[in-house]
């Protein structure tokens, strides 16, 4: 049985989110112990980005994506399918407060710099667990069979 075009084009998203968030951790690991403004300047291109994709693929998963259909196909999941709805809600406050405290940094803000590195890590964690979530909504709705009764 090969995947439905929904869960790949949702896999496809998540492998590209995945990317994103591998080039951030490397930048997150080390902070350097002088001149943060290289780092700084790194860290803003890899987070812009991330954020740029992260708000695009909230945005499809809502208006195109698997959170319509997962009620079409499973009213009873609506629960599930609004606590994720809320979860894109607040990975993009999380997402904006980031923006603003990166665009407020400055060469001499090494806690700062820690902070945000910080801020960063637990972001990415959020969103590991919140696709794992979404991954495994898509799977059980459209791959499992429940059959019917004749």
């Amino acid at each position: 049985m090969s995947d439905p075009p929904i869960a790949k084009w949702l896999r496809s998203e998540h492998e590209q989110v995945n990317v994103l968030a591998d080039r951030l951790r490397a930048c997150t690991a080390v902070i350097p112990r002088t001149s943060l403004a290289p780092w700084i300047a790194e860290i803003r291109g890899h987070f812009e980005h991330f954020r740029a994709h992260m708000i695009r693929h909230i945005a499809l998963e809502e208006d195109k994506g698997y959170l319509s259909e997962v009620m079409v196909r499973r009213p009873t999941l609506a629960g599930r399918v609004e606590r994720l709805a809320h979860e894109h809600r607040e990975l993009i406050k999380l997402i904006d407060g980031l923006h603003r405290a990166l665009s407020d940094l400055g060469d001499g803000d090494r806690l700062l710099a820690y902070d945000c590195s910080r801020r960063i890590d637990d972001l990415l964690g959020f969103v590991d667990h919140h696709e794992s979530e979404e991954n495994d909504l898509v799977e059980f709705v459209f791959t499992m069979d429940l059959g019917t009764s004749e």
